[in-house]
């Protein structure tokens, strides 16, 4: 398993999906650790290809990695990705909740969505696409489903949103190559619960 010193922010501007930005440039120039920031979405999308509204000033990034493992493990990253959201915003003073598989909750209303996908080429052992939709400045309005967003609750920019995300990422994929991910495995059932 290929370890993970440094997360490398790259801004992509407005582009159809920062996943797949990033599934296009694994199967030309993979960099592991590399974090695709995009300013918007015109495209973007979650779990099920359901539309995820990409607004200005909001949070939509996808780590490219190569860890080295088998595809069917490559799901357990979307665990790994919702607890790293978590620790942003407990650093904030919010207790999130984890709503299984792929969403994170603020008292009980969406604010973080998490896709991941994996790229084979040849033999070769997947990359895995970690996507992660962050409500920062604004929340879509959707009667069916409760929003909302960070700026409610904090004054963190969304520059100091990103980095500390790729740094809670970066030790969570690390403590995840030490252990493995029955420690994880635990704490995101709790956080589900």
């Amino acid at each position: 398993m290929r370890s993970l010193e440094v997360i490398t922010l790259c801004p992509i501007g407005i582009v159809a999906s920062s996943n797949d930005e990033a599934k296009s440039r694994a199967l030309t120039k993979p960099e592991h650790g590399l974090m695709l920031v995009a300013e918007a979405q015109t495209k973007g999308r979650g779990s099920n290809q359901r539309n995820w509204i990409s607004e200005t000033g909001n949070l939509y990034a996808s780590l490219m990695l190569y860890p080295e493992i088998p595809h069917a493990q490559a799901q357990d990253f979307v665990k790994m990705a919702g607890l790293a959201v978590m620790d942003v915003l407990k650093g904030q003073g919010l207790k999130p909740k984890l709503k299984a598989p792929n969403d994170v909750l603020v008292e009980g209303k969406k604010i973080c969505g998490i896709l991941v996908e994996t790229v084979t080429k040849g033999k070769v052992p997947p990359s895995v696409i970690i996507g992660i939709g962050l409500n920062v400045a604004s929340h879509p309005d959707i009667p069916e489903y409760p929003t909302t967003s960070l700026h409610l609750y904090s004054a963190l920019s969304l520059a100091e949103v990103t980095a500390f995300l790729a740094e809670s990422l970066r030790l969570r994929y690390e403590s995840w190559r030490l252990n493995g991910f029955g420690p994880m495995e635990k704490e995101y059932n709790a956080a589900c619960n």
